[in-house]
């Protein structure tokens, strides 16, 4: 299996630094051994975000066509509005990265995998990229 990464420096130091959040706030782990090249791989990218830096998404098209989707309907603003009465309290939470706070089923890291300059890991949350 070949482990891509870009041939641009400051590309690939963007890439490892975000590698390396994602191993600090264990988002990722490494692959064992025996199990490098087995499961499903996808390419690891980066976007810029909004207000500055960058994104680690997860190439999953292909394994997104695969999934099995489950409609719910969200809340919207006019209908919380309709809930809250004189007296409530109310708060709010930052969300950054909310999705990397989402664990998964340890069993389905293996189709979250992607290789980095020889590197093998999986996520074992939910990655920016499935649907």
């Amino acid at each position: 299996m070949t482990c891509p990464m870009s041939q641009d420096p400051a590309k690939r130091k963007l890439m490892e630094t975000a590698i390396n959040h994602l191993l600090e706030i264990r988002a990722i782990q490494p692959v064992a051994q025996d199990q490098q090249g087995h499961g499903f791989y996808s390419l690891l990218f980066l976007v810029p975000k909004s207000l500055g830096g960058w994104r680690a998404i997860l190439d999953l098209k292909h394994l997104n066509c695969s999934l099995v989707f489950r409609k719910f309907k969200m809340s919207t603003l006019q209908s919380i509005l309709l809930c809250i009465r004189k007296g409530d309290f109310l708060s709010s939470i930052d969300l950054t990265e909310a999705y990397l706070h989402i664990p998964i089923r340890p069993s389905h890291s293996k189709f979250l995998r992607f290789c980095y300059n020889g590197r093998h890991f999986e996520y074992v949350v939910m990655p920016f990229g499935l649907s």
